[in-house]
């Protein structure tokens, strides 16, 4: 396995690397026990049996208070080796208490001032004021809750429960579960990095992470130096993390190019369907079509109260979008509702809306 390929681009030389990374998927697997996807449900009820109940009583008392263990995540942005569980375990335990707080608040104010931060929310949010001196309402709204109070409180007992939980799940199960992803992580970043060879690398990272723009660096005035792309089995749509002149993107390595375009052929589709239904007339049109296989344009028009010209341009968009097809009989032109298609509409939505992209 190659942990690490990076891709040169002339607009971008340097600057986009591929990633694997058993740590990311480790506290992913996590967040996906604490809160399972859709994909993902049957995954985690065959796991959480095989846990202990203190090991499940830590995750959900741990994922409920950060975002699903989202912002956990930063204390593994500045570790090197991320195929090194054991090894990331022990760089937590060694880090002071004020680098603890400063990863698990989001790297929002250096070491040095999270060392003074105080249990309260005003010193809480002040580390806010420093990443963002103009303000930033999602990032306040994040803090406000007496979990974050309680960590800056209490930040070595918090340390103490995730680094048990962490230990105990990659002990008892995930150092072996991790191996079965290995191919996944390996195909994605061939498939991702023949992709980006062909496109501007900072445009294929927007697209990746589903981002009109790269948000601005924290502090304000680092330079964007590197974008690091991690795929992950467990990662639902992306996840982004920056700061210090880099970002990294941890992407589902589920969704392949080829099913992204297949997405965007089921997006067209629906619209097309949903388009072509979205008129009364033919909707009208529509039931008369069903129940009357004789049917014919000019008795259509009857039928429904309309001009001939009317009709025709309704039962050609319905033509067009697959609604309907012509049946020749001889003079003239019936209509057969296209059944299969307006059949697989629902499910189609509704796959549609529960894929994970």
């Amino acid at each position: 396995m190659t942990p690490l390929v990076r891709t040169d681009t002339e607009e971008s030389p340097s600057m986009v690397s591929f990633r694997s990374s058993v740590i990311y998927e480790m506290m992913l697997s996590l967040g996906v026990l604490h809160r399972p996807t859709a994909r993902h449900e049957r995954w985690a009820a065959e796991v959480r049996p095989r846990l202990s109940q203190g090991l499940l009583d830590d995750l959900d008392f741990l994922y409920s208070r950060f975002e699903n263990g989202v912002l956990l995540m930063e204390l593994a942005v500045d570790y090197p080796d991320h195929h090194d569980g054991p090894g990331f375990l022990d760089y937590v335990e060694g880090l002071s208490t004020a680098q603890f707080l400063f990863y698990t608040l989001g790297r929002l104010a250096p070491p040095d001032k999270m060392a003074k931060v105080q249990p309260n929310m005003e010193s809480l949010l002040s580390i806010i004021t420093h990443a963002f001196p103009e303000g930033c309402s999602h990032t306040e709204s994040r803090f406000r809750t007496e979990g974050y109070l309680q960590l800056v409180a209490e930040p070595e007992a918090y340390r103490a429960r995730l680094l048990s939980l962490w230990r105990s799940y990659w002990q008892s199960f995930f150092e072996e579960e991790s191996k079965r992803y290995v191919g996944l992580w390996d195909s994605s970043i061939r498939e991702k990095s023949q992709a980006l060879g062909h496109q501007d690398a900072l445009e294929f990272v927007k697209t990746l992470s589903n981002k009109p723009t790269l948000p601005d660096q924290i502090p304000q005035g680092y330079p964007l130096q590197e974008v690091l792309l991690v795929p992950s089995f467990f990662a639902r749509h992306h996840l982004m993390f920056y700061g210090y002149g880099s970002i990294t993107v941890i992407y589902d390595c589920q969704m392949t190019e080829r099913r992204r375009e297949e997405l965007h052929e089921i997006e067209e589709e629906i619209i097309t369907t949903a388009k072509a239904l979205g008129d009364k007339t033919r909707l009208r049109l529509l039931r008369w079509i069903a129940s009357d296989p004789q049917v014919y344009g000019s008795k259509l028009a009857k039928l429904c109260h309309v001009s001939q010209p009317s009709v025709s341009r309704h039962l050609r968009i319905l033509k067009e979008a697959g609604v309907v097809e012509e049946i020749p009989v001889d003079n003239h032109i019936t209509y057969e509702v296209c059944r299969e298609r307006l059949e697989a509409l629902a499910p189609r939505l509704v796959g549609y809306l529960h894929e994970e992209e």
